[in-house]
């Protein structure tokens, strides 16, 4: 059996949130609303191959910043990977291999 130090690291690992580039996801929103609505919800998630709390992020990022929410992750990186100098077209085209990686780091 494990001591509480291991169980609370496990309980640490299992509830970890999400990472973004906006930062770890620990905020929540909720609200109520009638079966109908909750049925139909699933089903549009399960149409998009998505859980229902994938897609409720997706359209309050799209109505709050115009974009879904790994669209707004991928533009984050990007505005970062762009202010450090480097063009996201050199990264895909060194790739990740060991010798690309020593490339990368020559080349900043």
């Amino acid at each position: 059996m494990a001591d509480g130090t291991q169980q609370e690291e496990a309980i640490k690992l299992a509830r970890s949130g999400i990472s973004s580039a906006m930062g770890k996801c620990t905020e929540t929103l909720k609200t109520s609303v009638p079966e109908v609505v909750e049925e139909k919800f699933k089903a549009m998630a399960a149409d998009a191959g998505c859980t229902t709390a994938e897609l409720l992020r997706d359209l309050i990022c799209l109505r709050t910043h115009g974009e879904t929410f790994g669209e707004l992750s991928a533009s984050l990186r990007r505005a970062v990977l762009q202010s450090e100098g480097r063009e996201l077209a050199q990264l895909r085209v060194v790739g990740s291999s060991a010798d690309s990686v020593a490339q990368l780091r020559s080349a900043a």
